[in-house]
């Protein structure tokens, strides 16, 4: 699909019409207004294995980009978190992956351990907002299609009821907050992605007020006894990705078990086709991101979403392919 392919054709009028064509395919996907099917990388659990099996911060990253384009996907979405076990990580990432990104796309998932966009804190919440303004900063050169953002930070898991008379105070410093972020990417670039305990109705009407559009987390739904399908009807117009993941419930005797998210695909007991024949019904044309924990065991999960896409949604969901791994270990 890349148009680096057709160049060294003859220059008839067929081939000069499919150059428009990819370029504009290009374009598009440069714009994120058609399908990828990606992964993240580097995470912090994959840090945390690699620092037990005693990899250093190069033996990682190496590890982490050949097993990743093993693959075969279109799109890598970046975590900034490995930094906080490998210092140094992300800059050493960008350089090495900068000179192909004009054939596959990249996307952030900006730091949030230990931040916190919305703290009434005045210097927490500053710190929180320079770190994410240094990670867009940083990753610029890879011309990333989009940014997904966590509105909270980790103490509103202790609000489980009476959010309502803080929200509002809340909502405010997350606004100003994200004024400042969209200095740096466009407003529609900036990714809001749901997060338990919270309910999205709170978050939308600074999504709709700034524009920003819209990361639905399959996994935090059900965490929060939701409803995915129903989500996805309500913000079909701003949901330009999904993060993919299965939900696994675990059993610690007969009166207690827990629900456990990132999971291979067909470990858990989400209702993927249901899902898919969903996100089919609204057209969808955004980014499907596997965010599984081991990233050992992605090649079957990813198999398993290339089929769910063409049996549901009839995507080309090869944009890089074999090309752009035959680039990387050139």
């Amino acid at each position: 699909m890349s148009s680096t392919l057709s160049v060294a054709r003859c220059e008839t009028t067929g081939d000069l019409d499919e150059r428009r064509e990819t370029a504009l395919l290009d374009s598009k996907h440069r714009t994120g207004q058609v399908p990828y099917l990606g992964t993240h990388i580097l995470t912090l659990p994959a840090a945390i294995r690699a620092r037990q099996e005693g990899l250093n911060r190069e033996g990682f990253l190496h590890h982490e980009i050949e097993q990743t384009l093993e693959l075969d996907v279109d799109q890598l979405e970046l975590h900034f978190d490995a930094d906080l076990l490998y210092p140094g990580m992300m800059k050493m990432a960008v350089k090495r992956l900068r000179e192909y990104r004009q054939e596959m796309a990249f996307s952030l998932h900006l730091p949030f351990r230990y931040l916190d966009i919305s703290c009434p804190m005045e210097r927490i919440r500053s710190a929180s907002v320079d770190t994410i303004l240094d990670a867009i900063d940083l990753a610029s050169e890879l011309q990333p299609i989009h940014a997904v953002i966590h509105l909270t930070g980790n103490v509103f898991s202790s609000y489980k009821s009476g959010l309502d008379p803080l929200i509002g105070e809340v909502m405010g410093y997350v606004e100003e907050s994200l004024m400042k972020v969209a200095t740096l990417m466009a407003p529609h670039q900036i990714l809001v992605e749901n997060l338990p305990p919270v309910d999205f109705r709170y978050f939308m009407p600074v999504v709709e007020r700034l524009g920003l559009s819209v990361c639905q987390d399959i996994g935090h739904i059900v965490l929060q006894g939701g409803d995915c399908g129903k989500f996805t009807r309500s913000h079909a117009a701003l949901i330009r990705e999904i993060h993919l993941h299965d939900i696994e419930r675990r059993y610690y005797s007969d009166s207690m078990q827990s629900l456990s998210d990132h999971q291979p695909i067909g470990r858990g007991t989400f209702d993927f086709a249901t899902f898919f024949a969903t996100l089919g019904e609204i057209g969808f044309q955004g980014s499907i991101i596997l965010e599984i924990d081991d990233q050992r065991l992605m090649p079957m999960s990813v198999q398993h979403v290339r089929n769910l896409i063409q049996r549901h949604l009839g995507w080309d969901s090869h944009f890089a392919g074999q090309f752009v791994r035959d680039m990387i270990h050139a």
